[in-house]
This record gives structure tokens, sequence and C-alpha cells, in this order.
């Protein structure tokens, strides 16, 4: 869940709907919170996913598999990262995958020149904690970007722009899936 703009009142509020929701939808689904270790754990989601200059993800550790030990779920900490050294420092600190970006040139990250696919092979290369490439990723490029190491890829702002998201994303899934 990633909602910037909501206060932590009212997005432990929307994880708490949304959990609800999917309980009765056949299950238990992956949940995690953007940037909010206090949300993820009020909540009981399933764990946090930290900005490069948030919490360090052994500090989401601690506290996340103290009350997950409660539990006897496991909490997931991953973590956005801009560089190889970043993503050597997010494993050695305890994050269970990245995201790592932006790859190509993209209207969110206007202006700051894209990491490239070079970039992305450093750092996957580098770490085995599993990488995503997001930033600019479309149907067309995003083979390239796991041709490179990354073990998935993460779309937002294209997905939620497209006039019909679903077959847009029909679109990734195929080209994803070619040889």
């Amino acid at each position: 869940i990633r909602e910037k703009d909501l206060g932590a009142g009212e997005l432990l509020e929307l994880c708490r709907a949304i959990l609800s929701d999917a309980a009765p939808a056949g299950g238990a689904p992956l949940l995690l919170v953007n940037d909010r270790l206090d949300v993820a754990l009020a909540a009981g989601l399933d764990g946090v996913h930290l900005g490069e200059n948030s919490l360090p993800p052994e500090a989401a550790r601690y506290l996340g598999d103290r009350l997950a030990a409660h539990s006897g779920r496991r909490f997931w900490v991953g973590r956005s990262v801009h560089s190889r050294e970043g993503a050597l420092r997010a494993e050695a600190g305890g994050a269970d995958y990245l995201i790592f970006g932006h790859i190509f040139a993209t209207g969110s990250k206007a202006g700051l020149p894209p990491r490239g696919l070079d970039e992305l092979e450093a750092a996957a290369s580098s770490v085995k904690i599993p990488v995503l490439a997001i930033g600019g990723i479309t149907p067309g490029n995003c083979r390239s970007a796991i041709q490179a190491g990354a073990h998935g890829i993460a779309v937002m702002s294209r997905i939620m722009a497209a006039s019909d998201p679903e077959e847009l994303t029909r679109m990734y899934l195929s080209a994803l899936r070619q040889p």
C-alpha cells in the first residue's frame, strides 16, 4: 500500500479495510505498506517497504521480527535502492528484496538521469536477494530488465494512467513470458 498523503491514522484504517476485504475473497494476501513501519506493525501487516533514506532495514527487521514471532508469521522488509552500494548495504541490513531504479527515463523522475541496465546488472549480480526493476518500464523494454538480472518488475503510473489497465497488465505479462 503506497499512500504517501495519508496520515498514520487514516493509513492504518485503510490497511485494516484492505485486510478485511481481502479475507473473504479467499485468503491471506501478502500485504506491505510503504515507509510506515508503525502502521505495518499496528495493522498486523506482512511487512514494510522502505525508501533508501528511510529507517535502515535492520531497525525494521528488529521490530518486525519480534512482533512476527508472536504470530508465527514472517515479517518482510523491502528497500528501494539506486546503486550497487545501496543494494549491498540493504542486503547486509536484513532486507528481503530490493526495488532498483529508475532504470529508464520516466515522467515521475523528470530531469533525473536513469540508472540504466548496466547499473541494474551490477546491483543484481552483487546480492543474493531478489531485485525488482522500476522506472520507465514498458512492455517493450521489460525483458531487458530481466535479462540484466532483475527478478521482476514494478510498474505504477503507467498502469494507473492506462485507459485499460487490465489489457496493459496482460501486455506486460505476455512480454515477461517471452523466452
